[in-house]
């Protein structure tokens, strides 16, 4: 039975299911699910992982807007003061951007890829860093450190949420992930082959729930941990690339109705 060290806490994680293109793990201390490759897999291009980001920045942004405008309220009660220097890690083609400098807040953006940097800073005229963030040398301090869909692409999510803490000291954090523990995540976890629940080859290798993140959140040092489960198209906690029309309404609708929302959604003070 294969046997590797969690990459959150280190703890032995045992074999869980075999999927193709991937070898799934579980944690036996703090529940986290990951993958790790099988030989032969076949990787994705960046083009094809960020074309619909950069395709439909228009749109996102003006949902994003939406978004952040009834998040602000809930950001300034849970901070216990006004929100105004951020840092988005995983900025993409900077579709929050604008969306916090017209709310008044000082924006920084990181974004991996230098040519989705080069877009972001373009189209959002943002202060836009391009590289890894366990690399980025802040000058700055931050009120609120978000990022969305990002986490369960970091192969050493202790390091990066510990760095995360240190560029927010006295502030927060907002993030979000798929959730593990999904209605959606269910059903690919019974019936599917080439994914396991939220996990997927190349990009999303690491599958979060309420207690791993838990663990990983407190074990770094934040407090005040709130972790809710939420639709894609949650009018104040959703994604702007969420999925339109009635039928994916409904479905959400009934995601969030049997408490198996697609994000898991994590607000902490640092």
């Amino acid at each position: 039975m294969q046997k590797l060290s969690c990459p959150s806490c280190s703890n032995v994680a045992m074999a869980l299911a075999s999927r193709v293109q991937l070898s799934v793990l579980r944690c036996s201390f703090c529940d986290l699910v990951f993958a790790t490759e099988v030989e032969g897999s076949v990787n994705v291009t960046a083009e094809s992982y960020y074309h619909d980001t950069v395709a439909n920045f228009s749109w996102h942004s003006l949902r994003a807007e939406r978004l952040l405008s009834r998040r602000l309220l809930t950001y300034q009660r849970f901070l216990g003061r006004p929100v105004q220097k951020v840092l988005e890690i995983g900025c993409g083609s900077g579709a929050f951007a604008s969306a916090f400098k017209a709310l008044g807040c000082t924006y920084t953006g990181v974004e991996f890829d230098p040519r989705i940097a080069a877009i972001a800073r373009e189209k959002s005229a943002a202060q836009i860093f391009a590289g890894d963030f366990l690399t980025y040398r802040s000058v700055d301090t931050y009120d609120l450190v978000f990022f969305s869909q990002v986490l369960e692409h970091v192969g050493n999510p202790t390091a990066f949420m510990t760095k995360v803490r240190e560029v927010s000291p006295g502030g927060m954090v907002h993030l979000d992930v798929p959730n593990q523990d999904s209605l959606a995540s269910r059903g690919r976890i019974r019936f599917g082959k080439h994914g396991y629940g939220t996990l997927y080859f190349p990009s999303h290798m690491i599958g979060y729930n309420k207690k791993s993140m838990l663990e990983l959140t407190s074990r770094v040092g934040f407090r005040q941990v709130n972790i809710e489960t939420h639709a894609n198209n949650h009018e104040i906690w959703g994604v702007p690339t969420a999925a339109t029309g009635f039928t994916w309404s409904v479905y959400y609708r009934l995601c969030e109705f049997t408490g198996g929302g697609s994000l898991l959604t994590v607000l902490a003070r640092s």
